[in-house]
């Protein structure tokens, strides 16, 4: 098999799994940069990585299984880390959904109470 292709990306959120902040440079196989790009994680433009680089900031290898060497948990790689933000990122949409539903029916509510007390008057 051959050499993976490698990249790098600044990291633009903290990924607390990996241990690595903002401005962190990743370095990885294409297919699992491409993941953290994907999922919103990194930017791969090269003034991006260049910046980060110029601000002296730590450069952080994935290995070619998605893990960083010594991350915690132990078990932490790219599809972990991309599948829970997903899971976490669609919690908060149906949690979002569910407040705008119930402020919908608060106002239909509140609209209804209106009309009948316009009613009322008349």
């Amino acid at each position: 098999m051959g050499k993976l292709k490698q990249l790098e990306a600044r990291v633009l959120v903290s990924i607390k799994e990996f241990g690595v902040e903002a401005n962190h440079v990743l370095q990885g196989a294409e297919e699992h940069i491409a993941r953290l790009v994907k999922a919103g994680f990194v930017d791969i433009e090269p003034d991006a990585v260049a910046y980060a680089k110029s601000i002296g900031s730590p450069i952080v290898a994935l290995n070619d299984d998605g893990k960083v060497q010594g991350a915690k948990p132990a078990d932490a790689d790219v599809g972990a880390v991309v599948g829970a933000r997903a899971a976490a990122m669609s919690e908060v949409a149906t949690a979002d959904a569910e407040v705008a539903a119930a402020e919908v029916q608060a106002s239909a509510q509140g609209d209804a109470a209106d009309a009948k007390a316009a009613d009322v008057k008349a």
